[in-house]
């Protein structure tokens, strides 16, 4: 809700002594005011004797209260005393005769800090005074006794000293506490929580029974661990957790709790709630701290589940939620009995949803029974010092009908207004009703609707200085006073509750009546109106950034909604709020309460159309990047440029983005711009790329309606996901299944979810609740596939090659089909319903008579078949196998009529057909999904976009879309209307292995495709080369010949230049791991698996000399940089030094414990370092072989070393995450860096920035200020970073990035 700090200032003086002042003095708070705003300092003086008069009764307790909450106090003594109340705070009878500016000043001694609090006291003789001698005489004692207390004390004569001093005194305490370099804000879920539960326990009597029912439900150890305390409003069920809650707390037990209503509309959501929730778990040290907030569903759940703490979940007021947070989907369900869970709603919706919650105990709340009511009643008395007759106590009891709320807002409408009970309304909205005529009569009817009608309108409250500013606002001369907005809340203290430091309604019941009174229009005017204010107040002002977009969009100013949420200034300011952003475009796109017309277009700045395309591309672009943004909000424009840039040149989104660009290059900016285009384009048949899985996924699918979509998690995930296919939001997890998930599919009519598993079991799953109705235990083990029609289920295992088939309705068996000799892969039913296809790893597909349960038809494949699907309208099958094909069969004349290939890598592990039959979609184990034409068998397009191999496709109902999922551990939503703007054809097709950048500008890249690329600094493809059969795994190059060398499991080392493609074929037995040119780009070496080492002449490839004697494979070789040694390590954990022209080995270096993986000379020579698995360094003597050092200090493997260019400093990159550097000659580590960093950029130092990358993100590091400067979203392997700031590096596919780092210095 993004608060700012409020600092509260109490002014006492008598009402007399700065009378004329008064406005002098208001002007200073507002210059104070103004210049903390930019420090998020809300300043709130309380001057509460300027232009009201004010009723004595309660006067002083309200004073006294209004010093607590105040952190400063200017006590200004003149030659007036003041008034003498009768009775002093405790209501007794004011004995000391002391004024009420003297309590005041008493009582902020012991309230307020001795530093925060002077005194202005009149040093003059006046003749003009009109006071009594008494009053003369206390005074003229009051500041005596300052004085000697030592109190800080401003003489002063005129008011202009008063001036004078309160502004320079204020000014210089607040700059002392509140310094500039320093932001404060105080906006916490965790402050709401504990104002609802005092707020809700003040009053609360009786209920024992009930209390008891929820001690016995948490005390108890059997399984029915839900609990709903049901009942109608005013009943007091909100009171009754409230002080259920408070009992735990005492008893320090583990609680959770959220109250829907503790901060407006805004903790109602689905979002709120759960970081509400997870925020507790972690504080209870349930929830690691680092949890992921990308799955905040799965993560809760996952944490209550496996947690041994008895921990009570309380949510009140479900009925109160918001959008989804109705529908229940995140509240977790099938907890084990150590967690209880205790809900409360009224009896309207969700009670439906609720009451099928399995395992649940419900309360059915009443109202107060009679005893009980009667001892509210004396409470009441007790607490208010009033006592009742008995007919008064009968009229109450009548009326109240056991409301606790009722009882509640008697007394107080009573001790506010005098008003007898007789005269009170008979029902709690007419009571509402009652109080609201009796403020309005008292303080007009505007400035109560006013006051009721913003609080009404917003997101969650409004805070204490900005209703004083709304209430003055656009009144012209006429201004609300402070105390006057004082008055009022203490007027509508029983119904306006401060929460989070924000005013709102205590109860839903009396915010309810205040909306119906106002109505649809005049609720739509003050959304207007707070719209009007906030704008006043600037996008610096966060709560303007936080409500305006709701503000405009609920009172239907689209067009001004449009501009701001294309407003660059506004954007930048906002994407700190990242998740709230995300939230307002969304608001804009789907919220149907009230819509944005989809033809809306409004000139932005740069005199660009905006429109509702625009808002869709914003969206997009946040959405998809959200966990690195909520991280990193100043990369919002990077991340919108980096992908709107590279769309139709045309288009709102790329034009805007260039605006942008613009516009920032005028002020030094740091940021990373990609050189080329993304891996997955804005404007791709791309649309959503979900990742909420844990682990692989085997299958997704859609619901008949199209409007969601089930995936299933393997064997490190085990849960069923169900998305929103409009927002991509998981909206439910299915959890129960004990191995992976194999396969799920929704019922014709939508309410069920059928899944299969590893574990052996079919579960039914209720859609809506999420519950699992039913188990069914097959004798198949790990059933592997599933299809469902309108009657059946049939489902496939390992057990003994048998489908099993069900009725949907009574689960019972009806068939069991035999036929396979091996595992069932899938089986799928023909749209009449009479047939049955199965396609099993005998490579056979056999078609099965649902009547006769007997196979009528084979087709064989040349490898296991993975999938099968009949087409909707034409009798013919479609499968996919492991031997890259797709084949379509005609049942008719049982004849394959096509073989679709195209697949490169492996098998193809999906097939689905569309709705329409006029297209196939495939994927395969090469990470591609091929779109084919069903009539011509021509492959229409390759959708590329998962990093690795492909598990389901499915098309939508309406054949718009095309979901698949994949073992990289997410689902992908393809858009199958949007064409590529950019084909992507350069790049490689398999993982990239090693990257190696030249001082030329260019850099190389080599590929488990078997392809070597050279590339340009600017993103654009040079040359592509391709080897042989088997992986290449390391890259050499010739820069004065301009080689390029390449290795790998085939054995050969291939040789490329501008007029030469050749190989040399090596003798090694085994892969080879690693080759090294020398400095004349004549001879290479070679290190192979097969423990050996050869020296090749590159010109003729003759084997020159072989090096054996490691004893495991040999992981580097290198040569002497002077001589004619070379060196080399091995998985044995040996480092040998050999004579290059003999081939013998002159030193076995023996330190190592473990795998040595990394070499490197001195410049000199004279000296090798080798880095171990064993987490050391040795540093040994090249003449003799013998180990000089041995440094420790990584805690996990140490991969790599390098000597910098004069050998006096060691770099080294670990396992760990650390790069150290480390003092040659002293061993000391001299600084560490966390991250994936390339090692040899870390030593030179005319390298001003470095690349860093961590499993989350990489980050540019300004080496002259130790800060980073920029981030990116993508953790880089291989990473390497050129003079002119060009990043590559890998991925984990086949796509090279290739970014550069500007401005800081202001240039692109």
């Amino acid at each position: 809700m993004y608060v700012w700090k409020t600092v509260k200032i109490f002014i006492s003086s008598t009402f007399k002594d700065l009378e004329l002042e008064r406005d002098k003095l208001a002007q200073i708070f507002r210059n104070l005011q103004q210049k903390f705003y930019e420090r998020k300092i809300a300043i709130v003086p309380y001057d509460l004797r300027w232009r009201q008069k004010h009723d004595e009764e309660d006067l002083v307790g309200w004073c006294l209260e209004k010093i607590d909450e105040c952190q400063y106090f200017v006590g200004i003594l003149g030659h007036r005393y003041g008034w003498r109340p009768e009775k002093n705070v405790a209501g007794q009878e004011n004995i000391e005769r002391l004024s009420i500016t003297e309590m005041e000043i008493r009582h902020s001694q012991e309230k307020i800090d001795r530093d925060k609090r002077f005194y202005l006291l009149e040093d003059r003789e006046r003749d003009d005074v009109d006071e009594l001698a008494e009053d003369l005489q206390s005074m003229k004692k009051l500041k005596q006794k300052l004085r000697d207390e030592g109190e800080e004390a401003f003489p002063y004569i005129s008011s202009e000293t008063i001036l004078q001093v309160i502004e320079s005194e204020l000014e210089a305490r607040l700059e002392r506490d509140y310094p500039q370099q320093m932001s404060f804000q105080v906006s916490s879920m965790a402050d709401s929580r504990v104002d609802i539960i005092n707020e809700k326990v003040k009053g609360f009597v009786g209920r024992e029974a009930y209390l008891q029912q929820l001690r016995d439900f948490v005390e108890s150890e059997d399984a029915h661990n839900y609990m709903c305390v049901c009942a109608v409003a005013g009943t007091g069920k909100s009171a009754l957790l409230a002080y259920f809650i408070h009992e735990l707390l005492e008893k320090e037990a583990k609680v959770v709790w959220h109250y829907m209503s503790m901060g407006g509309t805004s903790t109602a959501q689905v979002n709120k709630i759960l970081e509400s929730i997870g925020e507790q778990l972690q504080k209870l040290q349930i929830l690691d701290e680092d949890f992921s907030e990308d799955d905040l569903r799965g993560t809760i759940a996952n944490a209550l589940e496996t947690t041994k703490n008895k921990v009570v979940l309380c949510i009140d007021g479900l009925d109160e939620g918001q959008g989804r947070a109705l529908e229940l989907n995140w509240l977790p369900r099938n907890l084990p009995q150590n967690i209880r869970v205790i809900l409360t709603t009224r009896p309207v919706e969700p009670w439906p949803k609720i009451s099928q919650i399995t395992n649940l105990k419900t309360i059915d709340l009443p109202p107060l029974q009679e005893e009980e009511i009667e001892a509210l009643i004396k409470y009441y008395e007790e607490n208010h010092s009033c006592e009742l007759d008995y007919a008064d106590k009968a009229i109450l009891k009548k009326r109240a009908a056991g409301s606790p709320l009722f009882l509640k807002v008697a007394f107080d409408e009573m001790l506010s207004s005098g008003m007898a009970v007789g005269q009170l309304a008979e029902s709690i909205d007419k009571l509402f009703e009652q109080v609201l005529l009796r403020l309005e009569k008292k303080y007009g009817e505007n400035l109560i609707e006013r006051y009721l009608g913003c609080i009404a309108a917003s997101r969650s409250g409004l805070s204490e200085n900005e209703i004083e500013e709304i209430l003055s606002w656009k009144k012209g001369d006429e201004m609300v006073g402070g105390d006057l907005v004082l008055v009022i809340q203490k007027s509508l203290a029983n119904f306006i509750t401060r929460r989070n430091h924000l005013f709102t309604f205590f109860h839903p019941e009396f915010e309810r009546t205040v909306k119906m009174r106002l109505g649809k229009a005049k609720l739509r005017f003050y959304h207007q109106f707070l719209s009007e204010y906030l704008q006043h107040k600037g996008f610096d002002y966060e709560r303007t950034q936080y409500e305006l977009p709701y503000q405009l969009q609920w009172g239907e100013e689209y067009t001004t909604l449009i501009e701001m949420l294309t407003d660059i200034s506004f954007l930048e300011k906002k994407a700190k709020m990242m998740e709230d952003l995300a939230e307002d475009l969304k608001r804009v796109l789907f919220e149907k309460s009230v819509p944005v017309p989809s033809d809306i277009e409004v000139q932005n700045k740069f005199s660009l159309c905006s429109n509702l395309n625009l808002i869709s591309d914003l969206y997009r672009i946040i959405q998809s990047q959200l966990p690195f943004l909520r991280r990193n909000p100043q990369s919002l424009f990077q991340t919108a440029w980096n992908l709107g840039y590279w769309t139709e040149k045309q288009s709102a989104i790329h034009l805007f983005v260039e605006a942008w660009r613009e516009e920032k290059e005028k002020t030094p900016h740091y940021w990373i711009r990609s050189l080329k285009p993304p891996q997955n384009l804005l404007h791709s048949p791309l649309e959503k790329n979900l990742r909420f899985h844990f682990g692989r996924i085997h299958d997704v699918t859609f619901s008949p309606d199209g409007e969601t979509m089930v995936s299933t998690g393997g064997l490190y995930d085990m849960k069923i996901r169900v998305w929103d296919v409009a927002t991509g939001e998981c909206f439910q997890v299915l959890r129960g299944h004990q191995a992976g998930v194999t396969k799920a599919r929704y019922t014709c009519d939508g309410d069920y979810v059928i899944s299969t598993s590893r574990d052996g079991c079919v579960k039914v799953w209720d859609f809506k609740s999420g519950e699992c109705c039913h188990t069914i235990e097959e004798n198949l083990d790990k059933l592997e596939c599933l299809d469902v029609n309108g009657e059946f289920w049939a489902c496939g295992g390992r057990e003994d090659n048998s489908i099993t088939i069900r009725r949907i309705s009574s689960h019972e068996k009806v068939a069991s089909l035999h036929g396979h000799e091996d595992w069932i892969k899938s089986v799928a039913f023909h749209p009449n319903g009479k047939f049955l296809a199965s396609g099993s790893r005998d490579a056979s597909v056999r078609i099965w008579d649902l009547e006769s349960k007997q196979q009528v038809a084979k087709f064989q494949h040349d490898a296991e078949v993975w999938s099968v699907v009949f087409h909707p309208t034409q009798n013919k099958v479609i499968s996919s196998s492991r031997d890259k094909s797709v084949r379509i069969w005609n049942l008719d004349t049982n004849e394959c009529e096509k073989v679709l290939l195209g697949h490169t890598v492996g098998g193809v592990n999906a097939v689905d057909v569309s709705p329409c039959g006029t297209l196939i979609a495939s994927g395969g184990e090469d990470k591609h999904i091929r779109v084919w034409d069903f009539a011509s068998g021509k492959c229409l397009s390759v959708l590329q976009g998962h990093q690795s191999r492909l598990h389901g496709v499915d098309f939508s109902p309406r054949g718009k879309y095309l979901a698949s999922c994949s073992k990289d551990k997410s689902v992908c939503l393809w858009n199958l209307e949007q064409k590529a703007v950019i084909e992507q054809n350069d790049e490689h097709q398999d993982k990239i292995c090693e990257i190696s950048w030249q001082k030329s500008q260019h850099f190389i890249s080599a590929s488990w495709d078997r392809s070597v690329k050279l590339w340009k600094e600017t993103g654009e493809l040079v040359t592509s080369f391709c080897g042989g059969e088997g992986r290449i795994n390391t890259l050499a190059y010739a820069p004065n010949s301009q080689k390029i060398l390449a290795a790998g499991n085939d054995r050969h080392i291939y040789i490329w230049s501008d007029d030469e493609h050749r190989s040399i074929r090596t003798k090694h037995k085994s892969g080879i791991t690693h080759i090294c040119v020398d400095k004349e780009e004549k001879l290479v070496l070679s290190a192979s698996r097969d423990k050996t080492i050869c020296l090749w002449d590159i010109a003729s490839g003759e084997c020159i000399q072989k090096y054996v004697g490691h004893e495991d494979w040999v992981q580097k070789v290198i040569f002497h940089p002077a001589n004619q040694q070379i060196a080399s390590c091995s998985k044995d954990s040996r480092v040998r030094i050999w004579n290059r022209d003999s081939g013998e080995c002159l030193f076995v270096l023996h330190e190592h414990k473990k795998w040595v993986r990394d070499i490197d000379y001195s410049p000199d020579g004279k000296h090798l370092v080798s880095a171990s698995e064993d987490c050391r360094l040795c540093i040994w003597d090249t003449e003799n072989g013998k180990c000089l050092h041995n440094i420790a200090g990584h805690r996990r493997n140490i991969s790599s070393v390098r000597y910098s260019k004069d050998g006096q400093r060691l770099a080294s990159w670990g396992w760990d995450g650390m790069v150290k550097i480390w003092n040659v000659q002293t061993l000391e580590c001299m600084k560490e860096m966390y991250g994936k960093i390339h090692i040899d950029h870390v030593l030179d130092d005319d390298v001003r920035y470095l690349a860093s990358s961590t499993n989350l993100r990489t980050v540019i590091i300004d080496r002259e200020s130790d800060e980073i400067v920029a981030w990116w979203p993508q953790s880089i392997d291989l990473i390497c970073m050129n003079k002119n700031n060009v990043i590559s590096g890998s991925t984990g596919s086949g796509y090279l990035p290739i970014f550069q780092l500007c401005g800081g210095n202001g240039s692109f």
